[in-house]
């Protein structure tokens, strides 16, 4: 971002890090806020000028934070210790939520010095805010980033970047997009404030284990995956319905079965549904579907077969015997057994759980794949350079046979459409 109509400001100077060095006041250009980072990005200093002349000057020195040259207060875990103006010191103590906002500032008497309530996406409710009218208020506030307020600025320092509560946006590119291909670089914890925050700027943050969270794209919704642990321990935390995060739906068909595309992680559901809980009849019909002795030796134990196809690229199960077919869960009342075949789902058994609770079959999907040649285009970076990328088109026939108590419905339904496959 270079101008700011609404706030009237705009910023003149960036740093090679992408922060923003020199902002100026649009109805009066001699006022301006001023900041210096060292080489890894970290805030120093941050002096406001008025008509050109310096109004004030806050220096940071690691916990210690100097307003011209005189120690104002040293940040804590806890709070912060006062520095006033008679040399004495006040103990005062932030009283946090499970987000990390800031909602009490009190001092050692348990007077309450500040009040602030949020926006989801962390601008304040001023109606329910309250202060003492004490001459520093506490600026450690939304996820307990400082507050830099100057000429009506109100941006959140995070280190990596600022961002602005106003819009639930950040003004500058994220520094780990390529982690999230899929959403814009300038959202904020995908757009999901009230279970995640945002540590530093970067990446989406679990507030109750401190790990950053990938996601991964579902045909009908977006999961969360944390990924501390090189994708061996992944457990599903969440899945909610891609239209909160403004997504567009994927067409409900199979692309390319692809680790990093639409099924990637989609085993690690919770739920314990598996085929074991499948009727004898729809056993022996999905034996005679997929051609197989024994159905119930095809899946994954404790659901950990998906995780290693995506660790490993491409479609290596857990065991080789297991290597052209797998079963997976939807949720606890359907699963899908798949037939893959030089990475594409060639077959598809869909089972819903009955009134019984055991599963049986609900349809039959065969898919015939056309591959035409693999072409290349160029696609502009949102960092304003250039890649190549490899693509063809896949002619795809997909029949679907419904079922009925297990039996062959008489009911088909047969669609024919094109799709585009990413050569990766």
């Amino acid at each position: 971002m270079i101008t700011d109509l609404n706030k009237d400001l705009t910023i003149t100077q960036y740093n090679y890090l992408n922060l923003p060095q020199q902002i100026s006041n649009n109805t009066d250009a001699t006022n301006e806020i001023n900041f210096l980072y060292d080489a890894a990005g970290i805030k120093l200093r941050k002096q406001t000028k008025i008509n050109n002349a310096p109004e004030k000057t806050v220096d940071y020195i690691g916990s210690f934070v100097y307003e011209d040259n005189k120690l104002r207060y040293l940040l804590t875990n806890e709070g912060r210790v006062m520095v006033n103006d008679d040399g004495t010191y006040e103990y005062q103590y932030f009283l946090k939520d499970h987000l990390g906002n800031t909602r009490v500032t009190f001092n050692e008497n348990e007077d309450i010095i500040q009040e602030d309530a949020y926006y989801p996406f962390g601008m304040q409710m001023n109606g329910l805010c309250y202060e003492t009218g004490l001459d520093y208020k506490n600026k450690y506030l939304y996820n307990g980033k400082e507050l830099q307020d100057e000429f009506g600025l109100d941006w959140y320092d995070y280190g990596a970047r600022f961002y602005d509560a106003q819009i639930g946006r950040w003004h500058v590119g994220d520094p780990s997009s390529e982690r999230y291909v899929s959403l814009s670089p300038y959202n904020y914890v995908i757009n999901n404030p009230l279970s995640l925050v945002d540590l530093n700027g970067e990446d989406p943050i679990d507030p109750r284990t401190g790990k950053p969270f990938y996601i991964n794209l579902w045909r009908d919704g977006v999961s969360y995956y944390d990924e501390s642990k090189n994708n061996r321990d992944v457990e599903l935390s969440r899945r909610i319905p891609r239209h909160l995060f403004g997504l567009k739906s994927f067409p409900l068909t199979r692309e390319r079965c692809k680790p990093d595309g639409l099924w990637s992680g989609a085993a690690y559901n919770k739920h314990k549904s598996s085929i074991s809980e499948t009727s004898s009849v729809a056993k022996s019909q999905l034996e005679n579907i997929f051609n197989v002795s024994d159905i119930t030796s095809y899946g994954a134990p404790d659901d950990y077969v998906w995780g290693n196809a995506a660790e490993s690229g491409t479609y290596t199960f857990l065991n080789s015997t297991y290597s052209e077919s797998e079963w997976l869960h939807r949720d606890e009342n359907s699963f899908d057994v798949i037939e893959v075949q030089d990475n594409y789902i060639s077959k598809s058994a869909t089972l819903i759980r009955g009134e019984n609770e055991e599963f049986n079959i609900e349809s039959v999907t065969s898919f015939t794949i056309e591959k035409g040649d693999i072409q290349t285009r160029t696609k502009k970076t949102w960092w304003g350079g250039t890649k190549t990328i490899k693509y063809r088109t896949l002619n795809v026939t997909e029949s679907t046979q419904h079922y009925k108590n297990n039996k062959d419905s008489g009911y088909a339904i047969v669609k024919n459409y094109q799709t585009e496959e990413i050569i990766k």
